[in-house]
């Protein structure tokens, strides 16, 4: 019986060893696909959470003297990320944002005909705007050299934003992004991609349009150089366009996630990369990640690595140098991080 009880307890023991054995095999064969496929894991540097984060975060900016601008339902705040470990509130306003675009630098426009100065983030001032021209303020918008190019499409001089002039307009159905350029506008919306000159703001011209760029969902754009990238919200792909000559622009190719279950959320370039947020799912859970590409050609990305993190999903990204902030939208599990739309800063891959 004795004899009996030892041969058990060495085969016992023996199973034991074999399925350590398996299991660190196992995580080695992980460990080795995750450095083959250039997974890595981003630390978050922090976690901003905006006082009426629960009533909605609709947008954030980057303006000068390291700040975060954040724009609620309810609420525009300004936040200090000069050391991102710990960002500071440094001001707040109650009032409704009605764009995304700041202008210059400290000036955010605001409904009912009022915009409010942001120089002094502790005492922010509202200031009467008196519009030339029936503006829409409709996003999606962009500020570039004195002039907001707004969703409608319209062209505005906010040179002095306390009476903003419209100058000129042009119908574009369901516009979903623009990007201004080398005075060329580019805009996605459920046509495809529309190219125009807008060298001058009072008239500005169609040079080129192509149609049924990734179906007629919501798209997004990013650029380097003469090359467009074009993606749709919760897209497994980002088109890629040569705009190089204006009047014809052309599809030379996809970016596609090399992972299965993976969506594009969000898209951004900076100095030779090019960023995709995407969201995966897996057993009911979600996580995020940073798809990173060097772009030195731009026409032909590089995959480098897959920056993940723990998020529900990123809606928004704004890129400096050093970092990336992320904006999460979603209500839901973060992984102990947040139950509520939050923005997420990460070291910026390279």
């Amino acid at each position: 019986m004795a004899i009996f009880i030892f041969a058990i307890g060495l085969k016992f023991n023996f199973m034991r060893k074999l399925v350590w054995l398996l299991i660190i095999l196992l995580l080695t064969i992980i460990g080795f696909s995750c450095s083959f496929w250039g997974i890595t894991t981003a630390p978050v540097i922090s976690v901003i959470h905006s006082d009426a984060s629960d009533s909605g975060i609709l947008s954030i900016s980057l303006i000068q003297d390291e700040k975060l601008v954040i724009k609620t339902e309810s609420l525009l705040e300004i936040w200090n990320y000069s050391d991102p470990d710990t960002p500071k509130s440094i001001g707040s306003y109650p009032a409704r944002v009605e764009l995304s675009s700041m202008i210059l630098n400290k000036y955010a426009i605001m409904s009912d005909f009022q915009i409010l100065d942001t120089s002094n983030p502790t005492a922010m001032t509202p200031v009467s705007m008196t519009a030339t021209g029936p503006i829409l303020w409709e996003e999606p918008s962009e500020f570039l050299d004195g002039y907001l190019y707004l969703g409608s499409f319209q062209i505005v001089d906010v040179n002095n934003p306390q009476n903003p002039n419209l100058q000129s307009s042009i119908d574009i159905t369901e516009l979903s992004d623009i990007l201004v350029m080398d005075n060329y506008a580019y805009l996605a919306s459920s046509f495809g991609l529309t190219i125009l000159d807008i060298s001058d703001k009072g008239t500005p011209v169609v040079t080129g349009r192509l149609s049924g760029v990734n179906s007629n969902l919501e798209k997004k754009l990013a650029k380097s150089g003469n090359t467009i990238y074009v993606t749709n919200w919760n897209s497994e792909s980002a088109a890629i366009f040569d705009v190089s000559d204006k009047s014809t622009p052309e599809k030379i190719g996809e970016v596609i996630i090399p992972f299965e279950d993976s969506k594009i959320t969000a898209i951004g370039t900076y100095d030779k990369m090019l960023y995709l947020s995407t969201k995966t799912s897996f057993s009911g859970l979600n996580y995020s990640s940073i798809m990173c590409y060097d772009i030195t050609d731009p026409l032909l990305p590089k995959y480098l690595k897959d920056v993940r993190f723990q998020s529900t999903g990123i809606s928004e990204m704004e890129i400096n140098d050093d970092y990336l902030f992320l904006l999460n939208r979603s209500l839901g599990s973060t992984f102990g991080i947040s139950d509520y739309p939050h923005i997420i800063i990460l070291r910026r891959p390279s």
